[in-house]
Formats: C-alpha cells, sequence, structure tokens
C-alpha cells in the first residue's frame, strides 16, 4: 500500500470493497476527496520503510506495520504506520474504517519511557467488538481486556523488562461489525540495558 502513496489508481486498486464504498464511492470521488489525506499519512514510507510486522489474525484479516527512522535537527525519531487488511478472494486488500476507533493510549505516541511501562490501546466501534490485540517491537503481547459495553474495550499488557534503550513500536488491531482496524505508534526508552 505504501507503494501507492503517490498513486490514487494503485491506492484505489489496494483498497477492500467496503473501503471503496466509504472513501469513494468511485475511483474519481476518491481521488477528489479522500486520497490526498491518504497520500500524506504514507508519504514517509514511501522509501527506505522497514516491514515490523506481518501476521494474520483472523481467517479473513491480517494486519502489517511499517516504520521509517526519520531525521530531526540532530536527533532522530520512529514512525510507524499499521493497516487491517481483507480477504477478497485470492488478495489481501486494505481496510480503512473511521467508525472503529484505537486509542493509543500507554505509552503515549513520541514519549520517554524509563525502563519499563505497561501497554494499553482502547477500542470503540459502532458494533460488538470481535478481536483485539496488540504487539510490542513486532512480537504478539498477552494482555488483559476489559470492557465497559460489547462496543467499548481496552487491552492492557507489560512490556518486556528491563526496555532496551532506543525507539520501540506497539501496534494496535480490532476486529467489529465484519470490518478491522489498525493503528501503530513508537516511543522512546531510557535507562536500560544498550539496544547495541
Amino acid at each position: 500500500m505504501t507503494a501507492a502513496a503517490d498513486d490514487p489508481a494503485g491506492a484505489w486498486a489496494t483498497l477492500s470493497r467496503a473501503t471503496r464504498r466509504r472513501l469513494g464511492p468511485t475511483p474519481a470521488a476518491f481521488r477528489a476527496h479522500s486520497f490526498h489525506s491518504l497520500a500524506s499519512q504514507l508519504a514517509p514510507f514511501a522509501h527506505h520503510a522497514r516491514l515490523v510486522l506481518e501476521e494474520l489474525t483472523e481467517p479473513e484479516f491480517a494486519i502489517a506495520a511499517v516504520s521509517v527512522t526519520e531525521h530531526v535537527g540532530t536527533g532522530s525519531r520512529v514512525v510507524v504506520y499499521a493497516a487491517a487488511f481483507h480477504r477478497e478472494g485470492t488478495r489481501w486488500l486494505a481496510v480503512i474504517d473511521p467508525s472503529i476507533r484505537i486509542g493509543e493510549t500507554l505509552p503515549r505516541p513520541g514519549g520517554r519511557i524509563f525502563q519499563r511501562t505497561k501497554v494499553l490501546a482502547e477500542f470503540a466501534a459502532h458494533a460488538p467488538l470481535a478481536a483485539a490485540a496488540i504487539w510490542f517491537d513486532g512480537a504478539a503481547l498477552p494482555g488483559s481486556g476489559a470492557g465497559v459495553d460489547p462496543e467499548h474495550a481496552g487491552v492492557l499488557a507489560e512490556a518486556p523488562q528491563p526496555l532496551h534503550d532506543g525507539w520501540h513500536t506497539v501496534v494496535a488491531f480490532v476486529a467489529a461489525g465484519g470490518s478491522a482496524s489498525a493503528r501503530a505508534w513508537a516511543f522512546r526508552s531510557y535507562g536500560g540495558p544498550y539496544a547495541g
């Protein structure tokens, strides 16, 4: 999908049928109203992106995440993007569903953490949540889930301890009402073993 960041027709071809209805519903409407926002989100990953996660989450859904290191002044930061994918025939197509929300609660995106942290993602949808999961640095992170009702929940887990110095990534996925969503963020830790 990142390869289509400067190509409206290419981006349209990577979208699931339901996503096309939401963001189009025609290629011309997509190009006029939705493409530029999507392209700006994907632009940092057009070159030198690193795959940090690619996994089947449900029989019909999968998730993928990429990261890139951006140089800012004398330092750098890691930027991450995740997408959910739906199997349609023999193809995996990207799902974008604004009605499913994922909150990047802990740790805060871009934040600095001393040695240890919990990881919390919060989920909300207009349909009952069917599945939710989080990954830390590309590995599934066992967590406990709790919800106030079928459409709202959170997954809380403890990150591996002690955290290595440097940047870490969190990826969250949720499925609800036959659709799905994904979100990724990065944070930085210090005071632990050197990442080498």
